[in-house]
């Protein structure tokens, strides 16, 4: 229905803000190589904290975040959480990545498809299916989570598993003063998130009002 769609927009307008504290930069695939995408390309993961936590350690305003976004076969984008992580070189904004490197980007890939691959040049489609039997494996039927709303409309969400590192890489590593517990960051826009939470709580207003349109209003304005 309306709602439904309104929903989803204003939630991809609310994640650009949340994970505006991220840092950025650009992997290039070693020569030879490609990177390759899915149908869901954009893959979050979590390396430092990893298996500590049963409810999912995926969600984007929360410590050791790492977001993968392949852009092109020969680069592919990598947001993280600086307070945990040093991705390549200091001071510089791409790093050449091992052969290693990109198998387990590739794998990341092949994790979090739902259905189908992408890849570039013909001369991949071996490796590609060399990545699906090694590193596919069988998932069990997702959680589905069923809303309703006062005009009797439905939405129903579908909740992943987390991906996992498919195995160790060489250009992230977590720095020696990172978090040692799990939880939300520690910067001003998860602040002002929370603020707002709090404030919609309160609120005795039926209509929802997105965190992109409340962070205009209430601070760039």
């Amino acid at each position: 229905n309306d709602e439904s769609a309104a929903i989803s927009v204003s939630t991809a307008a609310d994640t650009h803000v949340l994970v505006s504290d991220l840092r950025l930069k650009l992997l290039i695939a070693p020569t030879g190589r490609e990177f390759i995408s899915s149908d869901h390309p954009v893959v979050i993961t979590n390396q430092r904290f990893e298996g500590t936590s049963s409810h999912g350690i995926s969600g984007l305003a929360m410590k050791g975040v790492q977001i993968f976004l392949p852009v092109h076969p020969s680069a592919c984008l990598i947001f993280y959480d600086s307070k945990c992580y040093r991705v390549g070189v200091r001071r510089k904004e791409t790093f050449n990545v091992l052969n290693s490197d990109i198998e387990y980007i590739n794998a990341l890939q092949i994790l979090n498809a739902d259905a189908v691959i992408y890849f570039h040049s013909e001369s991949a489609a071996s490796e590609v299916l060399a990545l699906r039997l090694k590193f596919m494996r069988p998932t069990d039927t997702p959680v589905v989570q069923k809303f309703t709303n006062p005009k009797g409309g439905l939405l129903f969400m579908f909740k992943k598993e987390d991906v996992r590192r498919p195995g160790p890489w060489s250009f992230c590593k977590v720095i020696k003063d990172a978090p040692d517990h799990f939880g939300p960051r520690d910067s001003e826009i998860h602040r002002l998130y929370n603020q707002y939470g709090r404030e919609h709580e309160q609120s005795r207003s039926k209509t929802f009002v997105p965190f992109s349109r409340w962070l205009q209003q209430h601070v760039l304005d």
